[in-house]
């Protein structure tokens, strides 16, 4: 079909959109297409689209929930980390709580595109993997601990649009995996 066969080009680095083409996203609330007119790669549509990033985001935390889960923790969506003592209340996607001697882990699920805009103009962002790093290091330094607070284990799950992982969600699967294989 038409979606498979766009995901494959975009995949494979291919021109998806050809010259003149406006983005036909529908916005539904003022009942018109967003009409911005499309690089031959068709990276607005990433950021346009903003309900079908959030459904990938809602996908991969239920997914990373369901990963805890089966290694054997105790594992919630969309909870509150009360041990920053922030002003404003911090909410990670993935709370995982591994038993009384672990500390208890918050995961938080990001989805970034590697292509940015700068004054109206999509510019690659970097090589491979820049987007990703840098999106795990925007989400550590938005968990860290305010004046009273604690120190917590925050996992980013960083991920790109065309599909990378980042390194602390690599790590983190490999170290669930070790632990639902030593599962009886």
């Amino acid at each position: 079909d038409n979606a498979y066969r766009v995901l494959i080009r975009a995949r494979l680095r291919l021109l998806v959109a050809t010259s003149s083409t406006t983005c036909a996203y529908l916005i539904r609330s003022q009942q018109r297409t967003c009409g911005y007119e499309l690089t031959p790669d068709a990276d607005h549509a990433h950021s346009c689209c903003n309900a079908y990033v959030l459904r990938r985001h809602h996908q991969l935390r239920d997914l990373w929930c369901g990963f805890y889960t089966q290694s054997g923790s105790i594992a919630l969506t969309e909870q509150a980390v009360p041990e920053l003592a922030q002003p404003e209340l911090r909410i990670a996607d993935v709370r995982a709580d591994e038993g009384p001697t672990l500390p208890i882990t918050y995961c938080d699920v990001v989805v970034g595109h590697h292509v940015s805009c700068i004054r109206g103009t999509w510019r690659p962002s970097g090589g491979p993997g820049i987007a990703v790093g840098q999106a795990e290091r925007d989400k550590l330094r938005d968990y860290q601990p305010g004046p009273r607070g604690h120190e917590v284990r925050l996992i980013p799950l960083a991920f790109e649009t065309p599909g990378r992982w980042g390194e602390a969600a690599s790590a983190e699967i490999r170290r669930l995996a070790r632990r639902r294989a030593a599962r009886p």
